[in-house]
C-alpha cells in the first residue's frame, strides 16, 4: 500500500484517540490498544507505548527540547530509513536497536527492512 494512502488514515485514528490523554507514557490509553510486537519506543531513559493495528505500528509522544529516540525492531535489521527524508535524520544502527535525535514536532515514518513501518506522531 502507498505510504500516502496509509498515512492519512492512520494520522485521523490517532488524533482521535489522543484527544487530550496523557501521550507520553508506557500504558495503553484504551484496553483496546494492543502493544506491538514489533516495536519497542524509547525517548531518551523512558519507554512509550507502541501500539499495534493490524499491519501498522504506531506511537505518539510530546517533547520540548532535543530528544535522543532510540526504536528496537524484534527481529534483525538490514536496512532502515528515517522519513522524511528532507529532514535528513541521521540514525545508527545498534543491533536490533535504531538511534536517532528529533529537535522538533511532527510525523516521522521509521522503516525497517523495507516493508515494515512505525509511525512517530511526535
Amino acid at each position: 500500500m502507498e505510504l500516502r494512502k496509509l498515512f492519512l488514515p492512520v494520522l485521523i485514528m490517532a488524533c482521535g484517540i489522543v484527544s487530550g490523554e496523557q501521550v507520553n507514557t508506557d500504558k495503553p490509553l484504551n484496553n483496546q490498544q494492543v502493544r506491538s510486537s514489533e516495536f519497542e519506543v524509547n525517548i531518551g531513559d523512558h519507554q512509550i507505548f507502541a501500539e499495534q493495528f493490524k499491519d501498522i505500528n504506531y506511537s505518539m509522544f510530546e517533547f520540548k527540547t532535543a530528544i535522543p529516540v532510540t526504536i528496537k525492531f524484534n527481529g534483525e535489521i538490514h536496512d532502515y530509513e528515517i522519513s522524511p527524508k528532507q529532514l535528513k535524520i541521521n540514525g545508527t544502527r545498534q543491533g536490533s536497536r535504531i538511534l536517532f535525535e528529533l529537535n522538533k514536532t511532527g510525523y516521522y515514518v521509521v522503516t525497517v527492512n523495507k516493508t515494515r513501518r512505525l509511525f512517530l506522531f511526535v
